[in-house]
C-alpha cells in the first residue's frame, strides 16, 4: 500500500502491527518458554508449541530450518524490539509520503536508537537512507548526500545489496539536482546492476527513471527515452500511479527539448492525470510548469 501512494491505509496497518508487536513482545517476556521464531526476507513469524498456532505480524512462510532456529528467552523480546523498530521506519515512510516530516524525523530517531542499542547496522543504514530522503526533499543537498553515502557504506559492509542499490539510486537523485549529471549517471547504473540479479521490479524502474532523467540533462535523448520506456513498463506492473506521472513528466521533457510540443504536451497531460490520481502535489507542480513553458513557446495563452 505505502508503495502505491496509499499512505493512509498503510499508515492504519503499520499502527495496528506496532500494537500487536508491542503486545507479542509483552508475551515473549512473560511467556518466553517453548516459543520459536522464523524470520523470512524480513518478515517475522511467532510459532508456539501448538500445532496450528501462528501469530503473525506479516505473511510469512516457514521455511525448512525453522526447527533449528531456538532462541533463548532473553533474546526473544530483542528480536521483538527491532521488528518494532521496522514498523516505526514504515510509518516515518508513510509519514514522509503524506509531507508530515517532522513527524518522520521523530519515528526515525525513535528506531534508530532501537538499532544503535540492539547494534543491527542494516536497521542503522535504512534509517540513514531514509533521512536522507527526507533531507532531499527539503533541499538539504549537503546533509542528504551525506546520510546516502552513510547509508550505502553500512549496507555494503553488511553485505545487503538490496540496500546498497537502494543507497545508490538515492545517491544518483541528489548529484543529479546538484547539477552533476555525470555522477549522477554513474550511481544510478551502479544501483541497476545491483538490482538486476535481485530481479526487484520497483528498483530497476527507479534506477531507470533515474538514468533517463540523467541522460536527459546530457542530451542524450534517445538514451534517456529507452530508459524511461523501461520504467514506464515496469512501474504499469507495479500500478504505480506516481511514479509513472514522473516517467510521462520526463518523457514530456524530452519531446519539448527535441522541439516536439505538441508530444511534450501530451505527456505533460498523461502526467498531470497520474499525479492527481495519486495526490502528488509536487509532481504537480512539475507538470503544471512544464505545461506552462510548452504553452508560452507555443505562442498559447
Amino acid at each position: 500500500l505505502r508503495m502505491t501512494g496509499e499512505f493512509e491505509k498503510a499508515k492504519a496497518l503499520y499502527e495496528k502491527a506496532l500494537i500487536l508487536s508491542k503486545k507479542l513482545r509483552m508475551r515473549v517476556t512473560s511467556q518466553s518458554s517453548g516459543i520459536r521464531h522464523s524470520r523470512a526476507g524480513g518478515n517475522l513469524c511467532l510459532f508456539t508449541k501448538k500445532k496450528d498456532s501462528c501469530c503473525s505480524l506479516y505473511p510469512a512462510k516457514r521455511g525448512r530450518n525453522d526447527k533449528k532456529l531456538q532462541i533463548s528467552p532473553k533474546t526473544d523480546p530483542l528480536q521483538m524490539r527491532r521488528t518494532e523498530a521496522d514498523i516505526l521506519c514504515g510509518l516515518a515512510m508513510c509519514s514522509k509520503g503524506m509531507d508530515s516530516f517532522s513527524a518522520a524525523v521523530r519515528l526515525l530517531d525513535r528506531a534508530e536508537r532501537v538499532y544503535m542499542e540492539e547494534d543491527d547496522k542494516t536497521g542503522i543504514a535504512f534509517v540513514y537512507w531514509a533521512k536522507a530522503a527526507l533531507l532531499r526533499i527539503q533541499n538539504n543537498l549537503a546533509q542528504s548526500l551525506k546520510y546516502f553515502k552513510k547509508s550505502e557504506a553500512l549496507y555494503k559492509k553488511t553485505g545487503d545489496k538490496y540496500g546498497e542499490a537502494y543507497a545508490f539510486a538515492g545517491l544518483g537523485g541528489v548529484l543529479r539536482m546538484l547539477g552533476r549529471n555525470k555522477s549522477s549517471l554513474s550511481a544510478y547504473s551502479r544501483a541497476d546492476k545491483l538490482f538486476k540479479p535481485l530481479k526487484e521490479p520497483f528498483g530497476l524502474a527507479y534506477a531507470n527513471c533515474g538514468m533517463g532523467s540523467a541522460l536527459r540533462m546530457l542530451k542524450r535523448y534517445v538514451e534517456s527515452m529507452r530508459c524511461y520506456e523501461k520504467a514506464r513498463k515496469l512501474y504499469e506492473k507495479l500500478n504505480c500511479d506516481s511514479e509513472l506521472g514522473y516517467i510521462y513528466y520526463g518523457e514530456g521533457n524530452v519531446y519539448r527539448k527535441t522541439g516536439d510540443n505538441n508530444s511534450a504536451l501530451e505527456y505533460f497531460n498523461k502526467s498531470k492525470a497520474f499525479f492527481e490520481k495519486s495526490g502528488d502535489r509536487r509532481g504537480a507542480v512539475y507538470t503544471g510548469l512544464g505545461i506552462g513553458v510548452v504553452n508560452i513557446e507555443s505562442g498559447r495563452k
